[in-house]
């Protein structure tokens, strides 16, 4: 699986064709992809290409990762821009939150882009599926400071950290005005169909605290499905600057990862 590389952009196209034993291409080819912040992730066999992108262990390192993703990502969507190849992608993702908030982010709806996320046995696209319940539910909210058109959005999905949230924005000198917490009946995901579901009902609430609220900055945390994530983002345009988080080492605090926003790149640091 050869590694992605913005200096090699030839090599998908290559790869592409090998991939097709010698036949003739009709339509533009559908490209495996295996997107990874991990060492040693394990695409062997099972994607064309393999894009790897930072971790995010500390708050001192977090601005120059992210940047250096958001780049990756970039230059990997510019390549990927021929009539050789699909814009429907086939990808599986082995990365943290804040990665895969990005990807769904950078290969958003408006870009042209339409990934679809291999989860075990399944695929987990971005449109064409019925639409059921969510089982998404609120908590009450809390209020922090009325003055402060900020929201602290959290995505207790797969498991609650509320508390943990909450701890951690008590020791932030300029607090959020409200913290929401949307929980998930269950803690996990039926289908695909599910997950498009709730990643459409997560971005439109989004939309609402941009539009409706007027928040001014959205501070988002999430215990989440990776592919979920980037189907949250895949989701969203128009938005007001979102900060990410990422759980620090010891995982008892959550630190800044980098912003999204609604610049040509799709995202910046969030000291720009």
């Amino acid at each position: 699986t050869p590694l992605y590389s913005s200096a090699a952009s030839d090599v998908y196209k290559r790869q592409a064709l090998d991939n097709l034993g010698g036949l003739a291409s009709v339509d533009p080819y559908q490209l495996g992809i295996g997107v990874t912040d991990f060492p040693r992730p394990r695409f062997a066999g099972l994607v064309d290409i393999e894009v790897q992108l930072d971790q995010y262990s500390s708050e001192e390192s977090a601005q120059g990762n992210f940047h250096s993703s958001v780049e990756t990502l970039r230059q990997f969507k510019t390549t990927l821009s021929t009539p050789n190849l699909s814009r429907e992608l086939l990808v599986s993702l082995q990365t943290r939150l804040t990665n895969s908030f990005l990807f769904g982010w950078m290969f958003r709806r408006v870009t042209g882009f339409s990934p679809q996320f291999v989860v075990g046995n399944e695929l987990w696209v971005t449109d064409g599926l019925p639409s059921t319940r969510s089982g998404l539910f609120d908590m009450p909210p809390v209020l922090l400071a009325g003055n402060r058109r900020e929201v602290a959005l959290v995505l207790s999905l797969s498991r609650h950290i509320g508390r943990q949230v909450s701890s951690t924005i008590n020791d932030w000198p300029q607090k959020p005005g409200t913290i929401v917490e949307l929980r998930l009946e269950s803690n996990s995901v039926r289908s695909a169909a599910h997950a498009l579901s709730i990643a459409k009902e997560v971005s439109w609430r989004i939309k609402t605290y941009a539009d409706q609220w007027q928040a001014e900055r959205l501070h988002l945390f999430a215990a989440t499905p990776t592919s979920l994530a980037s189907l949250v983002t895949y989701h969203l345009n128009a938005i007001c600057p979102i900060d990410l988080y990422f759980l620090d080492s010891k995982r008892t605090r959550y630190l800044r990862a980098g912003t999204i926003t609604n610049d040509l790149g799709g995202a910046k640091s969030w000291e720009s």
